[in-house]
């Protein structure tokens, strides 16, 4: 007997190649007795799929968490015979769900063009989860850090990604992935902040001078009214924004709804560009401001209001939020409104006092980025509890 096989791949490297289909036929001498044809299926994405919350999707792990006895670990005949008995569990989970459709998604993504010293072992390995990635090159420098609330998912997206010249030679330079769990997306943002900061990686460089660009700025005028303005926070480098935006629509979109829910005169806001009264104060939508008919004192006091919304309610505070794993949360301190660090606190071994809180506290460096970071995430996302002191 005789078996007979042919793999068709992506390419001819086994470095930077896939397997597509296999076709196995039996053969006895004399005829075809069997055969089969077979895309390449992944069980390791699969199982991510339909077996959720597994610390680990190796064989060797899996196949302990659900019974699966793998004899001659690390022997072809040992893993395949496991990896065939997980298979047969996935199939029936998938019928079971009426998820048939899982089974295409399980088809391996077609990556091309990669860095031959990459193992693309670790890709199937990246977690599902929050955290923050670390792209390295052939001489295992920093190129690009990132952060997500899918590691595994924007990794990938950028190993598959021709979209540019810069993202293909991204992608061709990648030899090694690392990563941190943060659990909390905050973390993640308040980490990927300090290690671009720490690193300088190559990649990041042009990225970070493209976010936040623009920034809200209040001043005073000469008559005491305080003035709103959108700029670009490369021209004041030496004025601390209220807040910061991807891009001008956004400031401009969010900077109207203050204007329609604090009755701020468009004039003074930058919106509204004449010499004489605002659009809103015709239609009884401002009270005079933008021609000294209301006293400045009492529209400050409106325009402080607006601006409170990007200000910490109280300057020491407590920011508990998901951790990595189950029993575990994550905290950032602040502490007279100056970011103090964050931490994880084991929910099995503690409670939520305030020494066993502070004392899990690593120390970070305050900064604007940082600042900017919590207020802007505070003002759009839930964490799962404050704690003001």
């Amino acid at each position: 007997m005789y078996a007979v096989v042919d793999i068709e791949t992506t390419g001819g490297s086994p470095n930077t190649e896939k397997i597509t289909e296999i076709a196995i036929y039996l053969y006895d001498g004399e005829k075809v007795v069997d055969g089969f044809t077979r895309d390449n299926m992944c069980t390791l994405r699969l199982s991510r799929k339909l077996l959720p919350g597994h610390r680990s999707y190796s064989l060797g792990k899996l196949c302990g968490d659900l019974g699966i006895e793998i004899e001659n670990r690390h022997r072809a005949a040992g893993d395949a015979l496991a990896t065939v008995k997980l298979l047969s569990l996935l199939l029936k989970r998938t019928r079971d769900a009426g998820q048939e459709d899982l089974l295409a998604q399980s088809i391996s993504p077609n990556l091309k063009n990669l860095h031959p010293d990459l193992d693309k072992k670790t890709l199937e390995l990246l977690p599902e989860e929050s955290g923050v990635y670390y792209l390295r090159n052939d001489q295992n420098q920093v190129i690009y850090i990132g952060k997500s609330k899918n590691i595994r998912k924007r990794v990938l997206s950028h190993l598959s990604n021709n979209g540019s010249r810069r993202s293909i030679e991204l992608k061709e330079s990648i030899a090694g992935i690392d990563y941190e769990l943060t659990g909390s997306e905050l973390v993640a943002l308040l980490v990927e902040s300090s290690e671009i900061k720490k690193h300088i990686p190559r990649y990041n460089r042009a990225q970070k001078r493209k976010t936040m660009q623009y920034g809200l700025y209040s001043q005073k005028d000469e008559k005491g009214y305080y003035r709103l303005s959108i700029e670009k926070t490369a021209n004041r480098i030496n004025q601390s924004p209220e807040t910061c935006f991807k891009n001008k629509a956004e400031a401009k979109a969010i900077l109207s709804r203050l204007i329609e829910r604090h009755w701020l005169c468009q004039k003074l806001c930058g919106m509204y560009d004449t010499d004489g009264a605002c659009f809103h104060y015709g239609i009884r939508q401002c009270n005079g401001a933008c021609i000294g008919k209301e006293p400045a004192d009492i529209y400050n006091k409106r325009v402080m209001k607006a601006l409170s919304a990007f200000y910490y309610q109280q300057k020491n505070m407590l920011i508990i939020d998901k951790g990595r794993e189950e029993h575990e949360k994550s905290v950032i301190q602040l502490e007279n409104g100056k970011y103090i660090g964050f931490g994880f606190l084991n929910t099995e071994t503690s409670y939520l006092q305030m020494e066993d809180i502070t004392d899990c506290i690593r120390i970070y460096e305050d900064n604007r980025d940082v600042q900017q970071i919590i207020r802007t995430y505070l003002n759009r996302h839930e964490v799962e509890k404050i704690i003001r002191y």
